[in-house]
């Protein structure tokens, strides 16, 4: 078993999963309409709602385990790792490549001996490393285009529904009628099924 606890160093510059020129472009509006921020925000926190609270946004973090039995292999907390600065075991500096190696989809960090995996066996294991991905507000964003694009389609959809039941998603007059609700903070289905690969998934 394994204890971690995560302090951020580098927070993301926001959490917004796309911009407000995203949104105008989906509307056919040459600028961004007034309002548009919040509810970018709304989308976006709803998106990473629905990926077991995934932060999208890249962070740089550090995650200090203490191990009371043997591990193999160490699983950090976030997971798309983009880059290991230092792995310190019980106040040695490790080398990677040599000491560990570093799944980054995954997030999973593997201890090295004699170029074989082995188990951890230290008492404490400080990791600092970034993961996630550059935000749409950041330069050479690489947030996958499919994110972006719910989130772009939730706010434009949330902007055009203002004033009015933003849950209704159809509604018939014929007979007694029938009311399907949309709800902002809920995505559907075939939203869910595309965010899939980006759930979070972490004991």
């Amino acid at each position: 078993m394994s204890d971690s606890i995560l302090t951020v160093i580098t927070p993301a510059p926001d959490r917004l999963l796309a911009t407000a020129a995203d949104v105008a472009a989906q509307l056919g509006l040459s600028n961004p309409p007034p309002g548009i921020g919040p509810l970018i925000l709304r989308a976006s926190d709803a998106i990473a709602g629905a990926c077991n609270g995934r932060v999208f946004g890249r962070e740089t973090v550090r995650e200090t385990f203490r191990l009371s039995c043997p591990l193999k292999p160490l699983m950090l907390a976030r997971d798309r790792v983009h880059a290991i600065a230092s792995v310190v075991v019980d106040g040695t500096t490790l080398v990677e490549g040599a000491d560990f190696e570093v799944d980054g989809p995954a997030g999973l960090l593997h201890r090295l001996s004699g170029d074989a995996r082995c188990a951890w066996r230290a008492a404490k294991v400080v990791v600092e490393y970034s993961a996630g991905w550059l935000l749409p507000s950041q330069d050479d964003s690489d947030l996958p285009g499919d994110v972006r694009g719910i989130c772009i389609d939730r706010a434009a959809r949330a902007y055009l529904g203002q004033g009015e039941d933003l849950r209704i998603r159809s509604e018939s007059a014929e007979g007694v009628g029938n009311v399907s609700y949309f709800d902002p903070d809920k995505l559907s289905t075939p939203e869910l099924v595309a965010l899939a690969p980006y759930h979070l998934y972490r004991l």
